[in-house]
């Protein structure tokens, strides 16, 4: 006698699983690629196969890579980038948010509307304009034009996210804030961020993420070699032999890390706040 198929069965789970498992696969394939191609030591030829164990395979990579004084350079230049841009842009972010739903309909309409105009240039159209006036003030060739951009929250998808987030609060509660005599920056402090906690979390991981593999920034306005970041860095080992691809293979490791580790510290931190 068969058994009913029911959703709660240990089949009906399985096939509900199997789109994750399927994208899981698909997102770890690459970089499980990656990582099995950094253990080749320097000096072999590429690989014509993926081989699971590479002939030789050892951790030289990582230990030449740090051993480097460019490479320590640039990942801590990049780790006070990011130290400095992504609190200061999610915050201004946020602010922003708050603001925007926080207006009158009419006015927040409009101001939603600049903002998704904003998201829809092309961050190249404005390069030559920021150019001219990180050189007007004299900020080129330091640390100051990559932090920039978290002075507007880093992105205008950011404030757009915040917007929504603050917006879907009920009325009523930001009705019963003024009541009790709070005003704006208490309201967003004590009542609108913890309920909206986790929309902060993941716009502080956009915001890394964005911050982190900036490269095209580092390219226009940084010519000093001290300056460079982690990204920037990285495009000068491309210039490197094939037989060397091992070390180039083991720096994207290392530059990727910490993308895992914001996400999946974040996406732990959400799941415990919805539960």
């Amino acid at each position: 006698m068969s058994m009913p198929f029911t959703s709660e069965g240990a089949l009906g789970r399985i096939v509900r699983g199997v789109p994750s498992i399927v994208i899981l696969v698909i997102f770890l394939a690459p970089l499980a690629i990656v990582v099995i191609g950094s253990l080749s030591p320097r000096g072999t030829a590429p690989p014509l196969t993926v081989d699971l164990v590479p002939e030789g395979a050892s951790l030289s990579n990582y230990s030449d890579l740090f051993e480097r004084p460019s490479f320590r350079r640039q990942a801590l230049n990049s780790l006070g980038v990011a130290a400095v841009a992504v609190p200061v842009g999610t915050l201004v972010a946020s602010w922003a948010g708050f603001a925007i739903a926080r207006l009158p309909r009419r006015a927040s309409m409009f101001l939603l509307g600049l903002t998704v105009v904003a998201a829809a240039v092309p961050v190249t159209a404005l390069f030559v304009g920021r150019l001219v006036l990180f050189r007007i003030a004299g900020v080129t060739d330091t640390p100051l034009p990559l932090i920039a951009p978290a002075l507007i929250g880093v992105s205008p998808l950011l404030v757009l996210l915040f917007a929504w987030s603050y917006a879907s609060i009920p009325r009523e509660t930001y009705d019963l804030a003024r009541e009790v005599g709070l005003g704006p920056l208490a309201t967003w402090w004590r009542v609108a961020m913890p309920l909206r906690i986790g929309v902060a979390a993941v716009g502080a991981a956009v915001a890394f993420l964005l911050t982190w593999g900036n490269v095209l920034d580092p390219l226009l306005f940084v010519y000093d070699e001290r300056w460079y970041t982690l990204p920037l860095g990285m495009t000068s080992l491309a210039a490197l032999p094939p037989t060397d691809q091992g070390l180039v293979l083991a720096a994207a490791v290392l530059a990727t890390a910490p993308v895992l580790l914001t996400a999946f510290v974040v996406q732990r931190f959400v799941a415990d706040r919805t539960r």
